[in-house]
């Protein structure tokens, strides 16, 4: 074996770099700069919000990146929360209602909760809307006594309504604030079953545009929504200027002052990166366009994110898209970036043992020199203490073959003929 190995010494060598090289390769690959998954995970709302709506449109638009965006539905914002806190859910991305995060509601983002979630953007206004059978109702309190609709268990609809009611002095009473989502809200406004709905959705969504043009049900213009704004922080005021719904239908008949959350669109903190460059990107053609709530622009944006900022979402509204993603296609980009994270700490360990291999190599030299020296010196004092001899003439010979027989770099030449010189000294010597 040790003969094979000093034949073919040139090829082992080689063989074991090749193999060194592709086990870097190959962990760097799978543990530094890994592949993006080619499905994502989306938690949205109902298959009749706006949440979903959006998810769809977002959906669309990765497909043609390659990305399978699977969209869940869910009962709303608390659910979505809830799955993209879960470390065993699938979930890594999802539409999230204002109100909900740690920056609202004053919670330490480094708490085991909320530590793996982050904002990439806000994405639009949500309106809270306050429908009523009465129409003189102009604020909260006045809800006393009546029949309210304020969402389903695990809606951020039913957080908001509770923040509202509650901060307005009214106590939870489980028998008139009932559990109904906007859907169930219309139907119940048509059998007389409710006095009111709060509803927490985009102005196209279905049952918001039900419930505007029904004229026994008005939109409440909420007198103290400057103040409760100041009271729930995630929440501001809007003013909705008359018409704005329905120009045709004049709807609202006046002008009204609204409260609006928004929509972040929150992700784990385990996300790829380029699939969250990905997500932003979808957004910005989602949501960019203007709206009855919004002008051209206004999303998405970082403004009063509910959640700490991703990286990727900073670096995306500082500079934009990734370099090579403006010319590139997905894939393509994402092949070359991971390609230049890989060789680069590969290059920073490979230029190192290339320029030391020279080195490596002259010492390689340098010691077999040596060692033939050695042997010779010893050969030297034999003849001291013993005088010449065959075996020693013998030896000397045997070096010599080993001196024809032994590879050295021309580098060494001279070297090699000193000691084919010194080597006929000491023969002389024995003659002598």
């Amino acid at each position: 074996m040790r003969d094979f190995f000093q034949e073919h010494k040139k090829i082992c060598l080689s063989a074991a770099l090749v193999l060194l090289l592709f086990m870097v390769f190959w962990l760097l690959s799978r543990y530094i700069s890994p592949a993006p998954p080619k499905t994502l995970v989306f938690t949205a709302g109902a298959s009749d919000g706006a949440y979903y709506k959006f998810a769809q449109r977002y959906k669309t638009i990765l497909a043609k990146d390659g990305i399978t965006l699977d969209v869940r539905e869910s009962a709303g914002s608390v659910e979505n929360l809830s799955r993209l806190k879960d470390t065993k859910n699938p979930v890594m991305s999802g539409f999230v209602q204002g109100g909900l995060g740690t920056l609202s509601q004053g919670i330490d983002p480094d708490s085991d909760d909320f530590s793996s979630l982050q904002s990439l953007a806000n994405v639009a206004y949500e309106p809270v809307w306050l429908f009523a059978k009465n129409g003189k109702i102009n604020d909260i309190i006045q809800l006393k006594g009546l029949r309210i609709a304020i969402g389903p268990e695990g809606s951020g609809t039913r957080k908001v309504a509770l923040d509202l009611l509650q901060k307005s002095g009214l106590k939870q009473d489980d028998k008139l604030w009932l559990p109904m989502g906007s859907a169930a809200a219309t139907k119940a406004f048509a059998h007389h079953a409710i006095d009111a709905a709060f509803v927490v959705a985009a102005p196209d969504a279905a049952s918001v545009q039900q419930l505007l043009h029904t004229s026994s049900v008005q939109i409440v213009d909420l007198v103290h929504a400057p103040a409760l704004s100041r009271l729930l922080p995630y929440l501001q005021p809007i003013a909705v200027p008359k018409g704005v719904f329905d120009l045709q239908n004049n709807i609202p008949a006046r002008d009204i002052t609204m409260l609006s959350t928004t929509a972040n669109l929150v992700v784990n903190e385990n996300i790829h990166p380029a699939l969250a460059y990905l997500l932003l990107d979808a957004a910005a053609h989602v949501h960019n366009s203007g709206g009855a709530l919004n002008r051209p622009g206004d999303f998405p944006a970082l403004k009063g994110a509910d959640f700490p900022v991703s990286e990727e979402a900073k670096r995306y509204f500082t500079t934009g898209k990734p370099f090579l993603q403006r010319y590139m296609p997905f894939w393509a980009a994402n092949f070359v970036q991971r390609l230049l994270l890989i060789l680069i700490p590969l290059l920073a360990v490979v230029v190192p043992v290339i320029k030391l291999l020279p080195e490596l190599q002259k010492w390689r030299q340098e010691r077999k020199l040596f060692k033939l020296y050695g042997e010779l010196k010893i050969i030297e004092l034999d003849i001291k203490s013993k005088g010449g001899s065959a075996s020693i003439d013998d030896k000397l010979a045997k070096m010599e073959a080993l001196i024809d027989t032994t590879k050295f770099a021309k580098l060494f030449t001279d070297r090699v003929y000193t000691l084919r010189q010194h080597v006929e000294f000491v023969r002389q010597s024995i003659n002598a």
